[in-house]
């Protein structure tokens, strides 16, 4: 009779047992590990399938709680003995800390995030007032600041970095605060995309007006202000803007504050359609750079856009016109890719086929340098 074949993942279900009690004796109830951590904890460096698979095992589900996502097991929740997580509240303001602290790792491409793009790595799709709610119990609370009191196109921002002087926070800060407004008078609507400083700062809170507002003036005195942000001197005064918002004799293409990638031929340059000797480079840069200021836009202007998204919109270029396209922008120093590494929730297969390979490591996410 042969031998009962181990269950591998059964086996390790019982050592993340083992472990998670282990964690839990040193007194850190606060700062769980994510199933992931849990899981590299234990002898033998099992592979994310296997812990994924190990936390399905019924004798892991009876003790313990972890979040799923897409109906499995998420390898970046916090692992909990069950009745002793938080709240669903609680569990979003965990999730939201953890990936906040991501995207500053990630650095000015990903942060700070606005409200949104933070809601859609934490795979969440809630409300504003959920949101906000959620950003306002600890952990979150006392750590990061929505800068703004209404919208989910504000950033959000650890204490610190706003305390420490805004470096860091002050490109994301200022693609806020500098976004283009439009209001009605009797002619018709009115956009205005250039502000003075005293003007840029009433889009945040009050406790960070004086800080911004000092923080952009300097940046003027010292001829240091963030790439991608410019201004002209009117009376002694300076007028800050977005220099991707500059008129010129032959217009940009200009995206929609909430677009989609559906309005970008209503925006962009007519891009003949390419086949064989006929593809030009210049027809892909222009119509790259046009999908990307739409999607990038619509994420909430984090400057961080999917190369699969970015692939549906150029739809009339084959993959090698795109790839092609795509090289000679990185190599002009124009755009950089990114992989999904270190940040929260899974690639969907359509993700990841859109992605470009490269020294072992996946890419699939664009930004403007």
């Amino acid at each position: 009779m042969s031998k009962k074949k181990p269950d591998a993942a059964a086996d390790l279900a019982g050592r993340m047992l083992q472990v998670l009690e282990s964690q839990r004796s040193f007194g850190d109830e606060t700062n769980p590990p994510t199933l992931q951590e849990l899981g590299e904890m234990c002898d033998g460096a099992p592979s994310p399938d296997l812990i994924v698979k190990a936390a399905t095992k019924k004798a892991f589900t009876d003790k313990a709680f972890v979040e799923k996502v897409d109906k499995k097991p998420s390898l970046n929740s916090p692992v909990y003995f069950k009745g002793e997580q938080p709240n669903k509240d609680g569990l979003l303001a965990r999730r939201m800390a953890a990936v906040l602290e991501q995207q500053r790792r990630l650095g000015e491409a990903a942060y700070p995030p606005s409200l949104r793009r933070l809601a859609e790595l934490c795979e969440n799709k809630g409300t504003e007032n959920a949101l906000r709610k959620a950003a306002s119990i600890a952990p979150m609370a006392g750590r990061a600041t929505v800068v703004a009191k209404k919208g989910l196109d504000a950033p959000v921002v650890f204490n610190e970095d706003i305390e420490g002087g805004l470096a860091k926070a002050l490109p994301g800060l200022l693609r806020f605060a500098l976004s283009p407004v439009t209001s009605k008078t009797k002619k018709g609507p009115s956009e205005t995309a250039a502000f003075t400083p005293a003007e840029l700062v009433k889009r945040v809170m009050p406790d960070l007006k004086q800080r911004l507002e000092h923080a952009v003036r300097e940046g003027v005195a010292r001829l240091s202000l963030p790439r991608g942000v410019g201004w002209v001197i009117v009376k002694g005064e300076p007028l800050i803007f977005l220099t991707e918002n500059l008129k010129s004799a032959a217009p940009r293409p200009l995206a929609p504050s909430d677009g989609h990638v559906s309005e970008l031929h209503r925006h962009a340059p007519p891009v003949h359609s390419p086949s064989g000797d006929e593809f030009s480079p210049l027809d892909f840069t222009q119509a790259f750079r046009a999908a990307f200021e739409v999607l990038d836009r619509r994420n909430g202007s984090t400057n961080f856009v999917k190369l699969a998204d970015l692939r549906q919109a150029l739809g009339e270029f084959s993959r090698e016109e795109f790839d092609a396209g795509l090289r000679r922008l990185r190599m002009d120093g124009v755009f950089s890719l990114d992989s999904h590494e270190g940040l929260h929730g899974s690639l969907s297969h359509e993700e990841r086929e859109a992605g470009v390979r490269e020294a072992g490591s996946l890419l699939v996410y664009a930004s403007r340098r």
